[in-house]
């Protein structure tokens, strides 16, 4: 019943000029291909919604709960779902600069397909288990954001910022990191083979047991970077002044010649 009644109102408001309002959307149980431009849907709830090819532009969706919803090829440029929850959402292909999704919850999310991050707001945001593979996430704002075991493989982060971000096994591995803050990152496990980390901060990041097969480390950041357990043993652009002020363990690969100091006990 609810699909009929999804069908006949979609088709009603794409096919005609008529206002939609909130009222439409929820009856819906969303608005495919719908122009939501502008909207307001403050802590609207509805599961697994179908918002596929909406524009959504500049609309407030503030502490929305939207699990499962369908988000593919939207326009969301500089939409508002701060504090929203959007567990398993599906933005693949969506156009989303500038979009503020500080403190949602985006937990097993999936930013498939090329889909436009640039400048977005992710601060604090749960960020755990989701998929952001081949994304363009340059200039994006990830502090404090748990990104444990997601996936940012092949990914554009170029002068993003990852201060304080919580990621155990995250997986950088092939995306561009040039530039960006990864200053207090714990990735503990994580990967970031064949990633460019060219000037990019990691000072005081837990990076044991890390992969940075590959990785290029020219003029990063790394003091009081803990490499306990890491694997920098083919990695380009590392020299040992910069090494000097890191530190790692007995199990730390290096390439021949370099040397690392020991951590503290109490170092994580």
């Amino acid at each position: 019943m609810k699909t009929a009644v999804f069908a006949l109102i979609t088709a009603a408001l794409t096919s005609t000029a008529a206002a939609v309002d909130r009222a439409d959307v929820l009856a819906a149980g969303g608005c495919e291909n719908c122009d939501l431009n502008l909207m307001t849907l403050r802590e609207v709830n509805i599961k697994n919604a179908n918002f596929s090819g909406v524009i959504f532009r500049e609309a407030d969706l503030k502490e929305a709960k939207l699990p499962g919803a369908n988000f593919k090829g939207a326009d969301l440029r500089r939409t508002e779902f701060e504090k929203s929850v959007l567990t398993k959402a599906i933005f693949d292909g969506a156009q989303m600069r500038g979009i503020d999704l500080e403190k949602c919850n985006l937990e097993e999310a999936s930013f498939l397909d090329g889909v436009d991050l640039r400048s977005a707001d992710m601060a604090g945001a749960n960020l755990s288990k989701a998929q952001f593979t081949g994304a363009d996430m340059r200039d994006a704002h990830l502090r404090r954001s748990d990104i444990t075991d997601a996936n940012f493989s092949n990914t554009k982060l170029v002068k993003s910022d990852f201060e304080r971000a919580n990621g155990p096994r995250a997986n950088f591995s092939g995306s561009d990191l040039s530039g960006s803050d990864l200053s207090r990152i714990k990735v503990a496990g994580g990967s970031f083979r064949g990633a460019n980390l060219r000037h990019t901060d990691l000072s005081h990041g837990d990076f044991r047991n890390t992969d940075l097969t590959d990785a290029n480390l020219s003029y990063a950041i790394m003091r009081q970077t803990n490499f306990s357990g890491a694997n920098l043993e083919d990695v380009s652009g590392l020299s040992q002044s910069r090494l000097d002020v890191a530190c790692g363990d007995e199990n730390t690969r290096l390439p021949d010649g370099y040397t690392i100091k020991i951590c503290s006990s109490s170092k994580y």
